[in-house]
């Protein structure tokens, strides 16, 4: 069997397996972030980030981690995609419901650990993304973690915990963003997008490209001119898909991969 893989930057969503409910950005405000819930459904804030992450080092430059593979026993920063929110673990405090310790999301900062997770499998050497763990670098006891106790306020969102136990709440299923249908629909649809938003995504060179691809006089290398100079614009990339995912339309191949 082919071992699975992670990418630094990859999209995915992150499934409870005991509850099989969906990591999600709660937008609740609590204390100094945001409560970190699960729900039954999927949305936008339930999707995340994985960035690979090594601590600053004085006269080092910062690693350049593109298209590097996640191992197991990374150090990972775990953002959401639409709100840019990183989970945040504050061991000193309790969780809401059931007094654990604080699990959250909250703007990303310089602190010492509170928001990098090591990667964690059963067996160090096989990647099982359907069973994975989360663990604080702070305390290897307070791993990411949930149940089917929910909030009051937001509804029917499951609390979300920095569990000192182990017990088989601790594990969660990573899933790809994977969205197929046609490229050509997909392209033109990017093009709607740039010119509602008014985004300076395309300089004078690509005008006349931005012509014929609306007249649907699609070339397989105008295809590859505009997917290279898509990959470059990281910044545009998560409101892209959540645009395409609006529309109904996708490509043929992981939309993160030339999105």
């Amino acid at each position: 069997m082919e071992q699975e893989t992670l990418i630094h930057k990859d999209i995915v969503y992150i499934k409870h397996n005991e509850t099989d409910c969906y990591l999600t950005d709660t937008q609740v405000s609590y204390q100094n972030g945001y409560l970190l819930g699960t729900q039954k459904e999927q949305d936008q804030n339930s999707l995340w980030i994985l960035e690979k992450y090594s601590p600053p080092n004085q006269g080092l430059k910062k690693p350049n981690y593109t298209k590097v593979e996640i191992w197991p026993g990374d150090m990972l920063v775990i953002r959401n995609g639409k709100t840019g929110n990183v989970i945040t673990c504050n061991i000193g405090n309790k969780s809401p419901i059931t007094k654990q310790g604080e699990m959250l999301v909250a703007n990303q900062y310089e602190g010492t650990g509170e928001q990098q997770f090591i990667l964690v499998f059963d067996k160090f050497d096989d990647i099982n993304l359907s069973r994975v763990k989360f663990v604080n670098v702070l305390d290897n006891n307070h791993a990411l973690h949930s149940h089917n106790r929910q909030y009051k306020n937001p509804k029917d969102f499951n609390e979300v915990t920095g569990y000192t136990g182990v017990d088989q709440n601790d594990y969660w299923t990573e899933m790809h963003l994977n969205i197929q249908v046609d490229q050509k629909k997909a392209l033109l649809i990017i093009i709607k997008h740039m010119k509602l938003r008014k985004m300076r995504l395309l300089h004078k060179d690509w005008q006349q490209f931005i012509i014929h691809l609306e007249l649907s006089f699609l070339t397989k290398n105008s295809i590859n001119q505009l997917m290279n100079h898509l990959i470059k614009l990281q910044n545009q990339r998560i409101q892209l898909i959540f645009f395409l995912r609006e529309e109904n339309a996708s490509c043929i191949f992981k939309i993160h991969n030339w999105l």
